[in-house]
This record gives structure tokens, C-alpha cells and sequence, in this order.
């Protein structure tokens, strides 16, 4: 008997093998031994309650309750195997365990998007070409297998930002340079090109077409070569180069497009990235992990003693630099001492390291 891995659903038992059909008698010749087993499995992943509460008493013990209890258990065993056997198929455990390849994910539409009025921006396109550059000469291309990205949908991008910002951004399309430099006004730090929309939309397309891959096991990681950055965006507005926020909608797209409860994502930069913390900072589904200076960014909510709300407690992490110059056995000792342990302990589903700039 087959079974979708992503849907849970079955097909119809006439077309089962004798091999499929011997392994069903099995199943139902040890069906007290196998829920015992799958209850543990699930319970250890946190995914079912345990039918019979943890407890094991001798059935000479058991109450009425408990009794009437193991007879519907008996009476409908069969649906209950199938049904925890689905559960543990959608999470297709050795499927990703063999996941295999590098997936990267770049293209030329991130050279367009460009500041119109001032070309010698440090924003510019040589920022994607340089690392290019960079992966070919060490010859890390040939060991990545190439993704094209795609532009991101309406819906995909409100799972974020606000519609009457995406129909802001939508806009400039059509403006001329003018308009465009008037609209930038509005805004911290930010240019506005033709392009923009069209390139922004691609480097959140690119982000989600690596989670695809990931979450079907097709890649085992991925790495993105994208702009305009996305760390600052907020959910109503751009700020500080950034128009849309690629890793936070990633972060989104992957919980509700694939069922992931729980997110990681791990930003380091010069200063810090307020735009996601501010999307997450109520969310106790996502763990964000921020490396700043402090001598940078000195906001209160980038400081290392920023607490979020008792509901999302400890899901902000903020490692500000108190100095300068700071060196790779800094970063290294900052990622094993703090971030690994954080990460084996909330064990994500998801590990989405942000805009590195």
C-alpha cells in the first residue's frame, strides 16, 4: 500500500502486493505492541497524547473507564494504526535524513535593481556579483546545484507586509524617476528603482523556492545570492535599503505552506536587524538569534537585555558587541556557546540564516 508522503492519504488496498498484505497481517497479529511503539515515537516528538496517559496498570486494576477505553481501542485498530502510521509517514523522517545537495539560488534580475539618481551607491549590484565572483574562484559553483528563482505572489508577500504597502511598492513600477525619488522620501535610507518591485519580489521567490526544495527533500540546504536585503522591512514599510523582508515571509511561507512549527533564524551584521525582530518578537514560533554592534546600533530593542513579552520569552536573542574589530574566534565562540546550545534545545524544523550585509 502506497501513501502520499505530504498528503497522508491512501490508496485503495486491491492494488496491494502480497509482500504489503503479508506486512498488514503482521501489523494486525502485534496490534498492541505497534501503538505502544508509534505512541512512544510520537510522543517523543511531541506530536500525540498518549491514549493510555502514561500508565500502565494490570488489567485485574483497570477501572470501567479504562476497560471501556481498551475495547474501543481493540474495536477500531485497525483505523488507529492507520492513522498513526500517516502521521509518521507525513513526517517522512528517513526521506530527509538522506536529503542530499546544496541548492543556490541566484540570477541577473538582482543586478536591476539600482539607485537611479545616485549610481556610486554602496547598495549596488556588485554586492551579488562580487560573491558570485567569490563562489566561482573558490570553486564552490560546480559543488551547488542552481536554482532559478521566482517572483513571489500577492498572497505570499501579505503573509508579512500589509496590502496597502504592497500596492505602494506594486506602484513604482510605473512611476517615473521623480516620483520615484519623491516616494523614497517617505521612507529611512531607501531608493526606489523601476525594477525594484519586480527584483524585491524575486528575492523573496528565490528564499521560498529553496524552502520548496528543503521541506520535499529534494535539497538539504540552500544558499541565496539576493537583493535588496530584506533585515529592516517592517510589516508596513521599507527602511534602510530593504523593501520587502525575504527571510521573515521564508519563515511564514514554511509554516504554513509545510506545517512547521518552529523557526530559527540567525542574523549577524554591523548593526542590527529591527525590521525582523519587530515581525517576531511576539511570536513564540520563531527564535531569532541576532550578532550586531552595539556601537553601531545602540537602540534599546537592539540591546542584549531586550526581553519580549511573557508570551514569546526568550525567543529574541540579541549578541551585541560591546567593541570594534571583533575577529571569526568571537563569532565562533558566539555560535557554539550561545546559539548551538539555543538551537538544541528548541531543536527547529527550519533554519533560516538572515541577510548578511
Amino acid at each position: 500500500m502506497t501513501m502520499s508522503t505530504n498528503e497522508g492519504t491512501k490508496t485503495s488496498r486491491v492494488g496491494e502486493s502480497r509482500k504489503e498484505m503479508k506486512m498488514r497481517g503482521k501489523m494486525k497479529g502485534s496490534i498492541d505492541e505497534m501503538v505502544d511503539q508509534l505512541n512512544n515515537r510520537l510522543l517523543k516528538l511531541n506530536l500525540w497524547e498518549p491514549m493510555n496517559e502514561g500508565k500502565k496498570t494490570r488489567r485485574g486494576g483497570e477501572s470501567r473507564k479504562e476497560m471501556k477505553r481498551r475495547g474501543k481501542m481493540k474495536g477500531s485498530s485497525e483505523e488507529m494504526v492507520d492513522e498513526l502510521s500517516n502521521r509518521l509517514q507525513k513526517l517522512d523522517l528517513s526521506r530527509r535524513l538522506g536529503a542530499t545537495g546544496t541548492g543556490l539560488v541566484y540570477s541577473d534580475i538582482f543586478t536591476h535593481h539600482q539607485h537611479p539618481w545616485r549610481p556610486s551607491h554602496k547598495e549596488s549590484p556588485l554586492r551579488v556579483t562580487f560573491i558570485m565572483k567569490e563562489l566561482e574562484t573558490l570553486g564552490l559553483l560546480s559543488h551547488c546545484i542552481r536554482v532559478e528563482p521566482r517572483e513571489a505572489t500577492g498572497d505570499e508577500l501579505l503573509l508579512i507586509h500589509t496590502k496597502p504597502y504592497v500596492d505602494i511598492m506594486k506602484s513604482t513600477q510605473t512611476m517615473s524617476e521623480s516620483e520615484l525619488e519623491t516616494l523614497s522620501i517617505d521612507y529611512t535610507y531607501v531608493y526606489l528603482h523601476p525594477e525594484s518591485f519586480k527584483v524585491s519580489s524575486s528575492a523573496v521567490g528565490a528564499l521560498l523556492q529553496l524552502i520548496d526544495r528543503v521541506m520535499t527533500s529534494e535539497l538539504r540546504n540552500g544558499f541565496s545570492v539576493i537583493r535588496p536585503p530584506g533585515l529592516h522591512a517592517e510589516a508596513n514599510g521599507e527602511s534602510s535599503f530593504c523593501v520587502f523582508n525575504s527571510v521573515a515571509i521564508a519563515a511564514r511561507y514554511a509554516q504554513v505552506q509545510h506545517s512547521v512549527s518552529r523557526v530559527l533564524i540567525v542574523d549577524w551584521d554591523v548593526d542590527h536587524g529591527f525590521g525582523t525582530q519587530r515581525i517576531f518578537q511576539e511570536d513564540p514560533s520563531v527564535l531569532y538569534f541576532r550578532i550586531h554592534s552595539s556601537t553601531w546600533d545602540q537602540r534599546d530593542e537592539s540591546d542584549r537585555m531586550f526581553s519580549s513579552s511573557r508570551r514569546a520569552e526568550g525567543r529574541t536573542i540579541n549578541v551585541a558587541w560591546n567593541k570594534r574589530g571583533m575577529n571569526d574566534a568571537d563569532y565562533y565562540s558566539a555560535f557554539t556557546q550561545l546559539l548551538e546550545p539555543v538551537a538544541r534545545e528548541r531543536l527547529p524544523e527550519v533554519k533560516s540564516e538572515g541577510d548578511i550585509r
